[in-house]
């Protein structure tokens, strides 16, 4: 009999569920990454998911499994590496259940995660900040644009002087995210 069920059904019952106490969300995302990993598996080896052992879902398979999931299911960078993350978390519970797989699990726990290309961090110069504020200012009506005459005496009321903001530690990038917040009334 194959090691591979038997870990695989105490990984979900005993460690995700009754240990580490993980939501539903997280138990349905790595049951759909075992289920998407085990169909690649059975295609790439010819083998039945039943038959599969743990040796069958070596590093190159995995590997290939998650080229698969970018390229042919069209999975972002960031999919791609949940995927990994669950994959990565039943090898670890495997470790210490199966040593005479540790160079096999070693291998797979040891594929790197994608690096994902984060957009930069835009926010308002000194001089965008000030037309801000004085078009909140000039406005006559009740309402400015669609915020509130309460919300917009809010931001004129807020420090928007750096050598203040530097005294309170608060990050200048913060600023914009603050005036964008006491707009919409979240703060």
């Amino acid at each position: 009999m194959s090691a591979l069920a038997p870990t695989l059904e105490a990984f979900f019952s005993q460690r995700l569920i009754a240990q580490r106490d993980a939501s539903p969300r997280t138990v349905a995302a790595y049951r759909d990454t075992w289920r998407l990993l085990l169909g690649f598996a059975s295609e790439q080896t010819g083998k039945q998911p039943c038959q599969l052992d743990i040796a069958d879902l070596d590093a190159p398979l995995i590997g290939a499994f998650l080229d698969h999931l970018e390229a042919e299911r069209g999975n972002s960078p960031r999919t791609r590496n949940a995927r990994l993350a669950a994959i990565h978390s039943f090898y670890r519970f495997a470790s210490l259940r199966h040593p005479e797989h540790a160079q096999t699990i070693a291998r797979v726990i040891e594929i790197p995660p994608k690096r994902l290309n984060r957009p930069l961090i835009s926010y308002l110069d000194e001089h965008e900040i000030k037309a801000l504020l004085a078009e909140i200012s000039n406005g006559s009506s009740e309402t400015i644009g669609s915020y509130s005459s309460e919300n917009a005496k809010r931001v004129k009321e807020f420090p928007h002087d750096r050598a203040e903001l530097a005294r309170k530690s608060l990050p200048y990038e913060r600023l914009d995210q603050l005036t964008v917040d006491i707009l919409f009334g979240v703060r």
